[in-house]
C-alpha cells in the first residue's frame, strides 16, 4: 500500500508563517524592553552615586568659603584684592570671598563658573596655645589635601566635556594652578548668590533673598533680579553670605534612550531657570558633555557662609 503524506498547503504555510513572526517580534520586542531597562537602571545607580558625592565633595568645598581662622583674624584678616592674572575670570575686591559669572565656553553648554576664596589653617591656629604646623585636617583643597595655614586658596569651579572641574590655586605663593575632575558626569552649572537680612538664616525675623546672576557679575543690574525675598536694593558682593546650585548629572546609558521631556527646571521656586537636553547631533557638533540618549538627574544645594568677614 502507497501513503501519500500530504504537506502543508499555501495558506497553512502563511499562518505557521505569520504565527512565528508574532512570536519572534514579541520576543525581540522583551529582549530590547530589556536592554532599555537594564541601561536605564544602571545609569540611575551611577547617578545616584555622582549625587552622593557631589553631595558630600561639592558641598563642603564651597562651606570653606571665606573661611578664616582666629589666629589670622587677628593678624591679618584682609583677603588680596589681585585677580593674580587668572584668564578664567574677572578681578575682584579686597575681602570680597565668593564671585559668579556666566561662562562663555561652549563647552560649558551654558553654565555658570564660580569662584570662591579662603584661607588654610593648622593646629597652631586653632588652639590659644600650643606649638606645631601640621595641617588639622579642617580645611581642603580639590584634591582632598589640607591646607597649611599660610595659603590663600582659589578654587573655581566650571563644566567642560569631561565633567565640573575644580581649578585650584594658591594665591599667596602666585602658583600656575591645577585642575581637578570633582565629578565626570556634571553636564550643566548654575548658580544663585543670596543674603540675609534681619538674621541669620533660619533665626526668627530673618528674611532671605536669591539673586540670579548675569555675563558680567552680580553689580550688573540690568541682567540680574531677584528670585525671592527682597530685591528692593542690590547686594554688593560682600553682602553675599548664600550660595545655592543646581546641578544637571548627565549619565551615559549605552541605549537609544531620547527623554520625552528633554528640558528640566533647576530650582524649584524659579521656573525661569530650564535648561535644555541637547540633542545627540548638537551634542557631538559642540564637545558637549550631554545628548538626550542619557539619564538625567537634577542635584540642588545650600550653602550658608558663616565665616565671612
Amino acid at each position: 500500500m502507497i501513503i501519500r503524506n500530504k504537506g502543508f498547503n499555501l495558506i497553512e504555510l502563511m499562518v505557521s508563517i505569520l504565527v512565528a513572526s508574532i512570536i519572534v517580534g514579541g520576543l525581540y520586542s522583551l529582549m530590547t524592553s530589556s536592554v532599555v531597562n537594564f541601561g536605564f537602571s544602571k545609569g540611575n545607580a551611577v547617578a545616584g552615586s555622582s549625587s552622593r558625592r557631589i553631595d558630600v565633595t561639592f558641598n563642603a568645598l564651597l562651606f570653606q568659603t571665606g573661611y578664616v581662622n582666629y589666629l589670622r583674624v587677628m593678624q591679618d584678616p584682609h583677603f588680596m584684592a589681585t585677580n593674580v592674572g587668572n584668564g578664567l575670570f574677572n578681578g575682584w575686591a579686597e575681602d570680597q570671598v565668593v564671585a559668579v559669572q556666566r561662562d562663555t565656553s561652549t563647552q560649558a553648554n551654558g553654565s555658570d563658573m564660580i569662584k570662591i576664596r579662603f584661607y588654610g589653617s593648622s593646629v597652631a591656629d586653632n588652639v590659644s596655645t600650643g606649638v606645631g604646623s601640621d595641617a588639622d585636617g579642617y580645611i581642603f583643597d580639590c584634591m582632598g589635601q589640607p591646607v597649611s595655614n599660610n595659603q590663600e586658596m582659589e578654587l573655581i569651579f566650571y563644566v567642560r566635556s569631561n565633567g565640573l572641574i575644580c581649578h585650584q590655586r594658591d594665591l599667596s605663593h602666585n602658583d600656575s594652578g591645577q585642575n581637578v575632575v570633582v565629578d565626570p558626569n556634571v553636564a550643566h552649572m548654575r548658580i544663585q548668590v543670596g543674603t540675609s537680612v534681619g538674621g541669620s538664616v533660619g533665626q526668627a525675623g530673618a528674611k532671605s533673598s536669591f539673586y540670579r546672576v548675569g555675563n558680567n557679575g552680580l553689580k550688573d543690574d540690568a541682567i540680574i533680579s531677584a528670585v525671592s525675598g527682597d530685591s528692593s536694593s542690590l547686594p554688593t558682593w560682600p553682602q553675599i553670605n548664600l550660595i545655592r546650585y543646581a546641578l544637571v548629572l548627565a549619565v551615559p546609558s549605552g541605549q537609544k534612550m531620547v527623554k520625552q521631556t528633554p528640558a528640566y527646571t533647576l530650582f524649584p521656586d524659579d521656573s525661569t531657570v530650564v535648561y535644555q537636553v541637547p540633542t545627540d547631533a548638537d551634542a557631538k557638533a559642540r564637545n558637549v558633555n550631554d545628548s538626550d540618549n542619557r539619564v538625567h538627574r537634577i542635584v540642588n544645594g545650600n550653602v550658608q557662609i558663616i565665616n565671612k568677614l
